[in-house]
């Protein structure tokens, strides 16, 4: 078996750049909302609810955001400020998950919950 060696964050794949994140599960909402109001800046995901445990105990979620090279600037200080304010933490390598996966919806009644 080779080991493949962990990867940085973000990750480069197919022209776009990859953060994966861990971030305060009751902070998911807000900061995906942030996200949302710069256009084109990047597409935010929770992949992993319950992904790990805030110091005063609360969830944690694994969550990644696909961007692009050219707003890397802009995406680095705007993850640097919601870290700072809201707990948003960039891990330091990525997790050994395809850059593509798509996780299942956890909306009651979505197909994609069904597949």
């Amino acid at each position: 078996m080779t080991l493949k060696p962990p990867a940085s964050n973000p990750v480069s794949f197919s022209g776009s750049l990859i953060y994966w994140l861990e971030v305060p599960s009751d902070k998911q909402h807000f900061i995906h909302g942030i996200l949302d109001g710069y256009d084109n800046l990047g597409y935010y995901q929770t992949m992993v609810h319950g992904w790990g445990e805030r110091v005063d105990g609360g969830a944690t979620s694994l969550a990644r955001i696909t961007s692009t090279e050219d707003t890397r600037e802009e995406m680095d200080t705007l993850l640097e400020a919601l870290s700072a304010d809201f707990g948003l933490k960039l891990l330091d390598e990525a997790p050994d998950i395809a850059p593509d996966f798509q996780p299942v919806s956890r909306k009651p009644g979505d197909e994609a919950e069904n597949a």
